[in-house]
Parts: structure tokens; sequence; C-alpha cells
């Protein structure tokens, strides 16, 4: 088992948000003062409110595609960490004493997790300055390579370069993912937002003159392997927009080039709680096909991020619910199903009310 990677953080769940919800783990990890639930290596959850009424506990995820939480852990609490698993190793665990710190098992690398999440930009580059048929760019797979995010200064850019009219000599597209594996299974997902550091940096002109064609587009990406990516993950043209940041057409930016961050609304669907959600970004031209209509050498780049700095990396805000139950008589029941009887009746919560001052106040 890797020391800190996502196996380690499922494993020891409970005794890493119990730490999360004190002040020392709070400093540790970086996060706010809020009530968290769950806790992985690039993302972690919390309690936002609970409707009562309607018997829901209100939850927010913030991921992160890169391994922050599992860094921090492993940069402030390793010799820690440590200390625990030789202790374990050598007489807690082996003679089943108490307490016990459950660290027996820790492999000796001591990574944080590194393969668990990433960001990968998949790119084609033919030759100068003919190029070739923009078709042939999307579809040719043997052109194709990718190159996970570690290696790149910046990832996060969608570029078209061509020389002569329909051809291209450079296709890119990015492939993000996040860690919402905080997220339970039973999780109802209600709102989705993508922050980036730097959405609109542009060099050049639309290469689409039909202005939505120049659409930065998220589609649904399911990548071969969290840890590896391969050349064929580039091919998704039939996926669904899950949300876009639309191009405006004035003086080649997006509306807020390096202003310091944005967000963009995503679809519901775009989200898989309990696991990593992978998203790709491309053109809407290039998602749908459309040839390129600008002539002469033209290159755009919309960056996301910079890798060189976590605090720039883009991050998923999910806000989601869970039903709230109670346990009546060996068995769990929502509470917008529980009855009681008044007067021969069956009233379920919702509708009790009480008097206050000669007005008729709802209990929930």
């Amino acid at each position: 088992m890797q020391v800190f990677g996502k196996e380690w953080f499922d494993r020891h769940q409970v005794k890493l948000v119990r730490f999360a919800n004190t002040g020392l783990g709070r400093a540790v990890f970086g996060i706010p003062a809020v009530p968290v639930i769950g806790i992985s290596p690039a993302g972690f959850s919390f309690v936002t409110g609970i409707n009562v009424r309607e018997g829901k506990l209100l939850c927010e995820c913030r991921a992160s595609g890169n391994n922050l939480y599992a860094n921090r852990l492993r940069k402030y609490g390793a010799s820690f960490w440590w200390t625990l698993h030789f202790a374990d190793w050598a007489a807690l665990d082996r003679q089943r004493m108490v307490p016990g710190f459950g660290f027996a098992s820790l492999a000796k690398n001591s990574a944080a997790g590194e393969n668990y999440c990433y960001d990968v930009t998949f790119s084609t580059s033919r030759a100068e300055p003919e190029g070739d048929p923009f078709s042939a760019h999307r579809t040719t797979a043997s052109w194709w390579y990718a190159g996970v995010g570690e290696t790149y200064l910046y990832t996060g850019g969608i570029v078209v370069a061509y020389s002569t009219p329909g051809n291209v000599v450079r296709l890119r597209r990015s492939g993000l993912n996040f860690d919402t594996s905080s997220i339970g299974r039973a999780a109802k997902v209600s709102a989705v937002s993508l922050y980036g550091y730097e959405f609109g940096a542009a060099s050049g002109y639309a290469p689409w003159s039909t202005y939505n064609k120049n659409d930065f587009v998220f589609v649904p990406w399911a990548p071969a392997s969290l840890s590896v990516s391969a050349g064929a993950d580039f091919d998704n043209f039939t996926a669904s927009v899950l949300g876009a940041c639309a191009w405006n057409g004035v003086g080649g930016y997006w509306g807020n080039a390096f202003t310091g961050g944005k967000s963009i609304s995503l679809s519901t669907a775009a989200v898989t709680p309990a696991t990593a959600t992978s998203l790709m970004a491309m053109y809407r031209g290039d998602m749908d096909g459309t040839d390129p209509t600008l002539t002469g050498y033209v290159s755009v780049f919309y960056y996301i991020h910079s890798r060189d700095s976590a605090s720039n990396h883009p991050q998923l805000t999910v806000t989601y619910e869970y039903p709230i139950k109670v346990n009546i008589g060996d068995s769990w029941k929502d509470v917008a199903d529980i009855k009681v009887n008044i007067g021969d009746s069956w009233k379920t919560l919702a509708d009790l009310k009480i008097n206050i001052g000669d007005a008729w106040k709802a209990v929930l």
C-alpha cells in the first residue's frame, strides 16, 4: 500500500477525518474551519447545513486535480506516521495489543499518491508549413500523443494552429481529473462549478468565423487509467457538452483574460461520486468536426491553470445532499416518512404546527 496514496486514505479515513476537524489538522491540510466528513488525496467534503423539513443533509466537496492534501500530510506528518508504522510493525499490531494504530501494513514507498489524479495534454504535431487536413488530425489516432500534466509548465491549453486554408499543423485538447472520491455514492448532486485561475488567454484570432465554434467546452472523459494516459483517450466526439466558456469575439479573448480566475457552471452529470471526475476540454468546432475557416498561421491558447503553482490549479466545487434517516424499530426511515398520531390522525412532521402569539407556525 502506498503511504499517503488513495488506498491509504481510504483505510485510515476515520482517523484522517477526525484529525481534519482539529485545529492542528486544519493547519496541516490547509483547509477552513468547516465540519469535514471526508478527505482524500486531492479533495475534501464538509457539511454546509441541514434541511430538516425536507430531511436533507447539505454538503459541499472541493476537489482538485493535484494531490494537495496528500502532499501536505507527507510534508508535515511523515515522521509522525512512520513512527506509528514502526510501532505497529514491531509490536502493537503484531501482538494485537492496544492501542494498535493499524499502520503495520504500510509500504515503504512514501510517495504522496501522485498517480491517482493528473492532468494531461493531448496533441498532434505535423510538418510545417503544409500541414494536414483538419479532419485527419481529429481522427488519426497514431498522430496523437499524450503528456501527463506534471511534465508541462502549463496544461489546459487547447490549440488550433494552421498555415494554409484547410490544413492544420497542430491540434490540442486537455484532460482534467478531479478527486471527488470524498463524495458518498448515495449523494444527490445539485450543482457543479469549475474554477480556473486563467480563463481567456488568447494569442491570434478565432480559428472559426462562426464564433460559437470557438467556445471552450467541457465534455465527459473516460481515461483508460488514472495512472497512465493512452493516446486513444483523445477521441471524445460523441460526448455531451457539460459546460462552456463562450467566445465573445473581442480582441481574441474570452472576456476575462488574466483577471485572477473565473467559475463556469457545469451540468450535474459531470460528477461521478466516490471516484475521480474526468473531463476533457476542447473547442466546440473541434468536437463537432467543423473545419476551421480562418486562413494563415494562427495559434490560440486557452490556459486553465499554471502547473507551477498549486493555488492556480483548477478546482471543482460540488454541492450535494444526503437524505437524513432515523432508526425506528431497527428500520431506517427518511425524516419525511415519519408520522405522529394526533387525534386519531397520522400526520407527517412537516404538517405539524404550533401556536405562538395567536399565529400558527410550522414545526419544521
